[in-house]
């Protein structure tokens, strides 16, 4: 995500397979799911349904706003 505050990229590295919370990400941004294996990773809205399910590899761009958590495995 694009921090503005230090005019700088900032990258999460999601190594353990869990379900991260989002909290102020906003506006239109970029994923990247380099994993190994045949896993699926999903991004959840504020109810829990599922907005995105995709295996990698697998790059684009998303929209943030209406994702709440995201889960790496």
């Amino acid at each position: 995500m694009w921090d503005s505050t230090v005019a700088k990229w900032k990258v999460f590295f999601l190594y353990t397979c869990d379900r991260w919370d989002l909290s102020n990400w906003l506006g239109t941004g970029y994923y990247l799911n380099k994993q190994t294996g045949w896993v699926t990773s999903y991004f959840y809205g504020s109810q829990g349904q599922v907005l995105r399910a995709f295996s990698p590899p697998q790059v684009g761009t998303q929209d943030w706003n209406p994702v709440w958590s995201v889960r790496n495995c």
